[in-house]
């Protein structure tokens, strides 16, 4: 006997379309229509399998998903220096893409961009010194923030949508944690605690990283805050990190950046935990 099977002779009617469709006889929407009418493919059962397919598919997405990582600190801190060679191990040792991010999502450009255009803005920020803003208006405070605060609370997903989930690791230079303890710097005059509230409507990164070191080391890096300054911003950066540690530490790491090889120690061991 032939060891090719007769269509007569397949057990079922689904048996003999695929034959056919193998034969390139009939179309793919006969064999869909024939599975949807299937027993285990209909009424609770169909809503059984729905619910499984989904949660399979937001399964295999939270295993392939890259982490978020974000980098705070005063100017001087090391968060740029720490930030390259993170990037650079990330993408030799784990073979995974890096982005990086400066501050916010960035799906919308900053204020000035409308009237200076982005190009021409940018490179002013990024020419300025920080804390140099004298706005002291509560209206204008609001809108400003309100208008990054969006940012955030829409960029996240957008960030997680087109980045981690394609696999992406995301390395933020600076981030949401700015406005509640260094708002000068975006020059908003907001209540820090309302600023801070806020916070918990945004969508988590994986890990946060607060990097510090003496205010003498800072100085001899970046002359652009005071002795004060460095000392008041890095208390409040260190309490708050602590304080949002005592519920979830794996997320809140405060390194002390004097050493940068065993800065990176510690950084590159938390991060490929997430990214392998």
């Amino acid at each position: 006997m032939s060891g090719n099977k007769s269509d007569d002779n397949l057990n079922t009617a689904l048996d003999r379309k695929l034959r056919r469709y193998y034969r390139n006889q009939i179309a793919s929407h006969s064999i869909s229509n024939e599975i949807k009418n299937l027993p285990d493919n209909s009424g609770i059962r169909k809503l059984v399998n729905i619910i499984a397919y989904g949660a399979d598919v937001i399964r295999r997405l939270r295993n392939r998903t890259a982490p978020v990582v974000t980098f705070s600190g005063v100017d001087g801190a090391g968060k740029s220096t720490v930030i390259e060679n993170l990037r650079t191990r990330i993408e030799k040792q784990l073979r995974k893409p890096v982005v990086v991010l400066r501050h916010r999502p960035s799906l919308f450009p900053i204020l000035s961009a409308y009237t200076k255009g982005k190009v021409a803005a940018e490179r002013a920020a990024a020419e300025s010194l920080p804390r140099q803003g004298k706005n002291t208006s509560l209206l204008s405070s609001l809108v400003r923030f309100g208008y990054y605060y969006l940012d955030y609370l829409i960029g996240q997903w957008y960030v997680w949508v087109r980045y981690s989930i394609r696999g992406h690791v995301v390395l933020y230079d600076r981030y949401y944690f700015d406005f509640i303890h260094d708002s000068r710097r975006s020059n908003i005059d907001l209540p820090s605690g309302m600023i801070r509230w806020l916070y918990a409507l945004i969508r988590k990164p994986d890990i946060n990283f607060f990097l510090f070191a003496s205010p003498e080391i800072i100085r001899a890096r970046k002359q652009e805050l005071d002795v004060p300054t460095i000392q008041q911003l890095t208390e409040q950066y260190r309490t708050f990190f602590q304080q949002l540690g005592k519920h979830d530490a794996d997320k809140y790491v405060t390194v002390e950046n004097t050493d940068l090889a065993m800065t990176m120690k510690i950084i590159m061991g938390r991060v490929t935990r997430l990214a392998a």
